[in-house]
């Protein structure tokens, strides 16, 4: 129903009697309706009222009705004031409820902690077990080695000395070994009757019983405990996805153990809902966890229920936002070279003149940074920390950083740099990466220099350059494809191979490389814009673009991104993606 305004309402004329079209004013107390003069003396239309009560004046009746609401007004406040009272109380008890629940969580950890303090005392004073009983047993083994090494020592020498004399003339030689031989005879046929005295064995059975019997204490705690809160098989699992995802994106759900338990797929009932729509889903069990694999059609708040013998497990029900990928497609009067977030309500856009034009997301035009110099032509923008922009500037072929009132702050690379496309500031060792066709230069921001040159890789084509979240090089090579490069320019390795056909999962002219806070990296080209993982594995294209140029991250919760798309030109495009 639409709303009047009061001028609205002061405006309409009083209603009159359907029946007579005269003014009503008389009230009939009997059926409690309005009526006019033609239908008071006959009680016309309200014969079933008549000689009952005598109609008053609608001055009168609205008197009575003021009075009435009055009556109202004050049981309705001393009702509110009953609610609040109880709610009051009921605030308190939640309240109470919170910090009850907060405290026993803290002593449930306490009590965690504090057993698993008394295992591991325990655990020390059972080592401490073990090393005596070695070492009692390695003191008795000692001194029987000691023991039956000394006939071995007798033996061997007596054997030396009969050696000895044999050395001596025949007749010395016999008169003492007689001697001799008979000591040794008498010492061999001596054999100790020794036996070993342990069989080197620390019988664990011993130390443990402590250890058992804690074990058992804390089974027995767990199984009370588990019987007074009535755990069941779903406390002991956990529901897992993404709660936010894009239109058509497939979602991996899981449901994890948390402790042992004897639960299957089948017993899983899940209940999938969107747009007022129930779909029952199956999960498939696979190194135990169970996963459900689906896709997530329809914008809108979804929602995943999840239970066991009739009770929800841990995170069930979960809600899941499936948000639009498109967010918003802002048409240009004129070719877009690159894009560039400023701040959350103002995009840069540079045009391959002297100018850059600044919109916000929804599209609205919100003014220009005019840079001097007719010869000036913005390419590729970076934001620096302080908040000027550093741009290639491929009219004077160099690089410029400029104030957002443009303002130019200095310039550098008019000698070396002959085709400066794609930049990157890494403010940390103070100095700008350029992709330049043939190199790959870095120049120190204060002095302007070049401190290094990469060589070309492979008759390349070298036209972006940014870095990876560990500072690691990513160079995008038009005919050869991402390339990943430490800071010295050496190659690691390609992680993302160039195609000359279209092909989804490599690049065929591609044109610029941005990476995310999750290292996940998204190069446009002239057939679309593909997002990979950090190493290089494709994983979808976003939206549907054409002749994608730059590209600029504009959040990373939703993540959104920005695409400068020249398809349908002369009538291009300011993309905006959720991906």
């Amino acid at each position: 129903m639409m709303e009047m305004s009061s001028d609205e309402i002061a405006s309409l004329q009083p209603p009159q009697c359907k029946i007579h079209s005269e003014p009503l004013e008389y009230y009939c107390k009997d059926c409690e309706h309005t009526i006019c003069s033609s239908c008071r003396p006959s009680i016309l239309g309200h014969r079933n009222c008549a000689g009952k009560q005598k109609p008053i004046t609608i001055s009168e009746a609205f008197k009575s009705f003021q009075k009435l609401l009055a009556e109202l007004e004050k049981d309705a406040d001393t009702y509110t004031r009953e609610i609040k009272n109880i709610l009051k109380g009921v605030q308190e008890i939640d309240t109470e409820l919170e910090k009850n629940k907060s405290n026993s969580l803290k002593d449930i950890e306490d009590n965690v902690q504090e057993t698993i303090k008394t295992i591991k005392m325990n655990g020390e004073i059972m080592k401490k077990q073990a090393k005596t009983i070695f070492e009692k047993k390695k003191k008795e083994i000692d001194e029987q080695t000691k023991e039956l090494r000394k006939p071995i020592s007798d033996v061997n020498t007596k054997l030396c000395l009969l050696k000895e004399v044999l050395k001596d003339n025949e007749v010395s030689a016999m008169e003492l070994s007689k001697m001799v031989v008979k000591e040794l005879r008498d010492r061999i046929n001596e054999v100790p009757k020794i036996k070993p005295i342990d069989d080197g064995q620390i019988h664990f059975h011993q130390i443990k019983q402590k250890f058992v019997e804690l074990q058992k204490i804390a089974t027995e705690n767990v199984k009370n405990i588990e019987k007074e809160i009535k755990v069941t098989t779903a406390d002991y699992l956990t529901l897992q996805a993404k709660k936010s995802v894009i239109e058509n994106e497939t979602i991996v759900v899981k449901v994890r153990k948390l402790h042992k338990c004897k639960v299957d797929a089948t017993q899983l009932n899940a209940t999938w809902t969107a747009q007022e729509v129930e779909e029952q889903i199956k999960f498939q069990e696979e190194n135990g966890e169970y996963l459900f694999t689906g896709k997530c059609e329809i914008p809108g708040v979804c929602r995943l229920d999840v239970t066991v013998d009739g009770k929800h497990i841990i995170n069930s029900p979960m809600k899941i936002t499936v948000q639009k990928e498109l967010i918003n497609s802002i048409k240009l009067d004129f070719v877009g070279e690159d894009v560039l977030k400023y701040k959350d309500d103002c995009l840069l856009v540079s045009r391959w003149t002297n100018e850059i034009l600044k919109y916000k997301p929804s599209g609205e035009h919100i003014g220009k940074i005019t840079l001097p110099g007719g010869d000036t032509i913005v390419n590729r923008m970076f934001k620096m920390k302080n908040g000027d922009i550093a741009f290639s500037d491929v009219g004077k072929k160099c690089i410029t950083i400029c104030t957002m009132d443009g303002e130019v702050v200095k310039t550098f690379g008019k000698e070396v740099l002959s085709h400066p496309y794609g930049i990157h500031v890494d403010e940390e060792s103070n100095v700008v990466y350029v992709a330049g066709i043939n190199h790959t230069y870095i120049f120190n921001i204060d002095s302007g220099q070049v401190i290094h040159r990469w060589p070309q890789h492979n008759n390349a084509f070298l036209i972006d350059v940014t870095f990876t979240n560990q500072r690691q090089v990513l160079i995008l090579d038009s005919i050869n494809g991402l390339l990943l490069t430490d800071n010295d320019g050496k190659l690691i390795k390609v992680l993302v191979e160039a195609s000359y056909n279209d092909v989804v999962g490599k690049l065929k002219r591609s044109r610029a490389v941005v990476v995310d806070k999750d290292d996940n990296i998204i190069i446009s080209t002239d057939y679309n814009v593909q997002l990979f993982d950090k190493d290089g594995k494709f994983i979808k294209v976003i939206g549907e673009t054409k002749l994608a140029l730059g590209l600029s991250i504009i959040s990373h919760q939703p993540r959104t991104i920005a695409v400068m798309n020249q398809h349908g030109n002369p009538d291009p495009t300011l993309k905006i993606f959720n991906y």
